[in-house]
C-alpha cells in the first residue's frame, strides 16, 4: 500500500470521527451567527449604522 493510499484511508476514518462540542462554545457560536445574520439583514434593508457596525465587528474578529 502506498503512503498516498494510506493517508487517504486515514483521512477517511478521521472524517467519520464525531467531534465533541462544548455546549458553551456551541451557544456562543450560535449567538455570534445570529448577530451576524441580523446585521446582514439590517444592512440589506438600509440601516444607516449597519456598515459602521460591520466594519467594527470585522476589525474585532481580525485582531482577537
Amino acid at each position: 500500500m502506498s503512503s498516498q493510499t494510506l493517508n487517504r484511508r486515514i483521512n477517511a476514518v478521521k472524517s467519520r470521527i464525531p467531534v465533541t462540542v462544548n455546549p458553551d462554545e456551541e451557544a456562543s457560536l450560535q449567538y455570534i451567527l445570529g448577530y451576524l445574520d441580523t446585521l446582514a439583514h439590517r444592512k440589506q434593508t438600509g440601516d444607516p449604522t449597519a456598515q459602521a457596525e460591520i466594519e467594527a465587528v470585522c476589525k474585532m474578529m481580525r485582531y482577537n
